[in-house]
């Protein structure tokens, strides 16, 4: 067994924090651009997705994986902050390697660079336990008090709308399109709610509502009224069919069964198979007509004999429907499926519908299903774009929007079940966002900056310095020209004092090319209704676990001080094992 033993340094993480800020720092932003990428197999994609651009690297480092999975789950969880994650995680190691070397070359502290290393992470993960929840809570208070008399001209769709059209934002190649999907999934999640459950099932349900048509434009997205089923019907009635009971089967509707099924019969030599599955089928029809029963929705494959039998006594049939949409149904309507057609139908079983149709989108077919006014009323949504692949990539962005509007609602409502317009959901809503494009991080530099100077603490200082610079990157990557700011408590190359956040907005409101600070020179809370107005919110429970998440990551890797590889057979004394690279 061979061992390759390599160290870590400062240099080695700042040059895989750079690179990957490098590669996703174009795509940031409103008006981020999209990267070409191309697979060992000459797939080509094209996506502004941080998460997708920097999945699609063959990376062998291993310092680069564990980065990359730490934002694969927090995106998982999240629904957005991958890039932001990035362009913090490089600009935090960045300032730490700079304050390492201070340290280093200090001919007062007698001390290697590991343990500094060990020191900074110590620092900083004693200060996200004991320092950084009073900072964030004040902010939290601060946010509440000053910024909730300029939301209260927005209601709970106009929030849910300009959060998904922030996370959008970027994804489609037009204003227009961008404000018309926006729209659409805001009217979809909050459109027939009456309560805050209402719209948790709409969004815990997302998934299985969503269906892809490509080949059209942005601009055709829509919602349908009612569950649409990718299967196939089969009717011998007219349709629409309206006001009838079906059942959902999750078995085969011809009575076969496994070869290890304990409900296996054993049949006569006088009993053919073919005529026992006859009779099993012919009981079970008339268990269906005795109830009522028109229609059967099977996630098996009914052969054409069986649809014949069905459309002969007038039940219809829609065969090959998904597992998940099966389960959908019974949830939504506390039912339960049938699992084989020996079973006696109850009550339980069966599901009372308003309209099954047959619709086509595109060149795709579905069977419309409307439940009964006794259930929640689910709707379709129809997501187009110009070809498949824009259109995968699409759903993975709106699902992100999704994520980011059910940690709102997680963080709003705490488990609460109330009305939409009810003041004290408002009220909890205004406490959870916030205006984005860097309003979160100028605002906390301000509560760092406040903190810095009441504290005397050299290590706290020390943390609050390193914050700041890491919360800096946001602003200074959203095309902010003229960028000049010194860190906190030293003085600038002029021998002036340093920047406070004051001259921080004014430095960005000169730069302001993009129009994306409009601040004029104010402190950030008092003027935040420019961005509240032009729809730009971020939810502060993912901005606050962004901060979190990178420090926790950076303190992390800068204890790593060695990478060990193994190639070859270990020999325990048992059977060995080829292992490969660790």
């Amino acid at each position: 067994m061979s061992r390759d033993v390599s160290s870590i340094s400062f240099s080695d993480l700042k040059t895989i924090c750079g690179t990957f800020e490098n590669i996703v720092k174009n795509s940031f932003g409103p008006r981020g651009q999209s990267m070409l990428m191309s697979s060992s197999t000459g797939h080509v994609s094209l996506s502004s997705d941080g998460l997708t651009i920097l999945s699609s690297l063959q990376l062998s480092h291993p310092i680069a994986r564990i980065i990359v999975k730490s934002l694969d789950s927090f995106v998982s969880h999240n629904g957005e902050g991958c890039k932001s994650m990035i362009l913090y995680l490089s600009h935090l190691i960045c300032a730490m390697e700079r304050e390492a070397n201070k340290n280093v070359c200090d001919a007062s502290i007698p001390f290697s660079e590991t343990y500094i290393r060990g020191s900074l992470s110590t620092s900083l993960l004693s200060f996200l336990s004991v320092n950084l929840p009073v900072i964030i809570e004040n902010l939290t208070k601060s946010v509440t008090l000053n910024i909730e008399k300029d939301l209260k001209s927005l209601e709970f769709g106009n929030i849910i709308y300009s959060i998904v059209k922030t996370v959008l934002d970027g994804s489609v190649p037009d204003e227009n399109s961008l404000n018309h999907l926006s729209k659409v999934i805001a009217e979809y999640l909050t459109g027939d709610c009456v309560t805050i459950s209402d719209v948790r099932h709409f969004v815990h349900w997302f998934s299985n509502s969503v269906h892809l048509i490509p080949n059209q434009s942005f601009l055709s997205s829509h919602t349908i009224s009612g569950i649409l089923l990718t299967s196939r019907l089969f009717s011998r009635t007219t349709l629409p069919l309206c006001d009838a009971n079906f059942i959902c089967m999750q078995c085969p509707v011809d009575g076969s069964v496994e070869k290890d099924d304990s409900s296996m019969v054993q049949l006569s030599s006088s009993e053919s198979y073919f005529c026992h599955r006859h009779s099993v089928l012919e009981q079970f029809i008339l268990k269906l007509k005795q109830l009522e029963v028109c229609i059967i929705i099977s996630s098996s494959k009914v052969s054409d004999f069986y649809l014949q039998r069905f459309q002969e006594a007038n039940i219809s049939v829609i065969d090959c429907v998904d597992e998940s949409d099966i389960i959908l149904i019974c949830t939504i309507c506390k039912k339960s499926p049938v699992f084989s057609v020996k079973d006696n139908i109850k009550d339980v079983n069966i599901i009372k519908m308003s309209l099954c149709d047959k619709v086509t989108n595109g060149q795709k077919s579905y069977a419309k299903i409307i439940l009964d006014e006794s259930c929640c009323h689910l709707k379709s949504f129809i997501l187009c774009a110009p070809s498949q692949g824009i259109c995968q990539q699409l759903k993975m962005k709106v699902m992100r929007c999704i994520k980011v509007v059910n940690c709102l609602l997680k963080n709003a409502i705490r488990g609460q079940n109330i009305s939409l317009d009810s003041p004290s959901l408002m009220k909890d809503l205004y406490s959870n966002i916030i205006p984005g494009n860097g309003f979160f991080e100028i605002l906390l530099c301000d509560h760092l900056r406040y903190y810095y100077e009441k504290d005397s603490n050299p290590g706290i200082r020390m943390c609050c310095t390193l914050l700041q610079k890491m919360l800096l990157a946001v602003p200074k990557a959203l095309n902010v020209k003229n960028y000049k700011l010194g860190a906190i408590g030293q003085r600038n190359s002029s021998g002036g004092n340093s920047c406070t956040s004051l001259d921080l907005l004014m430095n960005i409101n000169c730069a302001d090319s993009f129009n994306l600070f409009s601040f004029g020179g104010k402190h950030p809370i008092e003027n935040s209704c420019y961005l509240l107005n032009n729809g730009v919110l971020e939810v502060l429970a993912v901005k606050i676990a962004l901060v979190y998440s990178t420090v926790s990551l950076a303190a992390k890797l800068i204890r790593m001080d060695k990478i060990i590889g193994v190639r070859g057979r270990i020999d325990d004394g048992s059977q060995g094992y080829d292992s490969g690279e660790t």
